[in-house]
């Protein structure tokens, strides 16, 4: 069985930061923040793990070390690589010694992940970033910053890692969310003195209150 799989690069931790506890939204250490627990591990004596008793254990072990690494498991890579894996999915969710196995789901994939390990942002951020749809993404990071901290998204956030997107990509994100309307009507711009770019949701915040925000932003830069 090729549990295997190769691990998706781009999520290399940095520091311990739980980006809960952030009152910056557009702080770069909220798109490299490491799973807390690992954090915690690092340094102490390596846990003993009992050996699984069947294949869907040792898919639920399999996920669990690359949680405890910051990674996700898609399952549909998975999947491609070995035809057996729905199967031994199936017997996972229903196994009690898997129980602690979880699924996060989008338009695109579902992702494994061990629970407790990593924080609802660290999971979304890194979800979005497998996905590789740029304006998903992009517009569920700005609703997301818009409503949660509050604050306003500068289109340069979607450079750093896990994104790691081009000019190019960005700008045609933008311009097709922008353009669209219906359920991305919410998504407006505002710009601070000097230019820069910024998203936010307009069913969090006022254009008013956006502007400020985006100057406060490079004023304390």
């Amino acid at each position: 069985m090729a549990l295997l799989g190769r691990r998706k690069p781009g999520f290399t931790t940095t520091e311990a930061v739980d980006p809960r506890t952030l009152s910056d939204a557009v702080n770069e250490d909220n798109i490299v923040t490491p799973c807390p627990a690992a954090e915690q591990a690092a340094g102490q004596p390596p846990v003993e793990e009992p050996l699984p008793a069947n294949m869907a254990q040792a898919l639920a072990q399999f996920v669990r070390n690359h949680s405890r690494g910051g990674y996700l498991v898609s399952l549909a890579q998975l999947s491609r690589e070995d035809p057996n894996v729905p199967t031994l999915y199936e017997q996972m969710t229903s196994d009690p010694a898997c129980g602690d196995i979880r699924s996060y789901k989008t338009a695109k994939d579902t992702y494994l992940y061990e629970e407790g390990i990593m924080s609802e942002l660290y999971l979304m951020l890194n979800a979005l970033a497998l996905d590789g749809d740029d304006v998903n993404t992009i517009v569920t990071l700005v609703r997301y910053n818009s409503k949660v901290f509050p604050t306003v998204t500068p289109l340069d956030y979607f450079f750093r890692t896990p994104f790691s997107m081009t000019q190019e990509q960005v700008d045609a994100a933008v311009e097709t969310i922008l353009a669209t309307g219906g359920e991305l009507a919410d998504i407006a711009e505002t710009q601070a003195p000097s230019g820069n770019r910024y998203l936010y949701s307009t069913d969090h915040l006022t254009p008013v209150y956006a502007k400020s925000l985006a100057e406060f932003a490079e004023a304390n830069d």
